[in-house]
């Protein structure tokens, strides 16, 4: 086989070329690869406290209008909370 000077130089380059792009190839996209693993895994996390806060929001919404429109469950809250009116008097037994 017979190989000329400049065929010699062409391959020579074409390899370091690919090698470098190869080692850039790792470098770079290995850690970009992590960080995009992380970033889902976060939004992922985001996602669940949000729907989490959500269903929290409307419980609270729901409490907040029944203590505007339910006098029952006004009263049971404060019993539970071992409250009582101006005029009762509270007896509370050890259990």
């Amino acid at each position: 086989m017979n190989f000329s000077l400049s065929s010699v130089i062409i391959f020579v380059v074409a390899a370091m070329f690919v090698s470098t792009a190869a080692v850039l190839g790792i470098t770079v996209y290995y850690p970009m690869a992590q960080e995009r693993s992380a970033l889902i895994e976060k939004r992922n996390d985001l996602i669940r406290m949000n729907e989490a806060m959500a269903k929290e929001t409307a419980d609270l919404k729901r409490k907040q209008a029944m203590f505007k429109d339910d006098p029952a469950f006004v009263e049971a809250t404060a019993r539970e909370a071992n409250q009582a009116r101006a005029d009762e008097v509270v007896f509370v037994f050890e259990k």
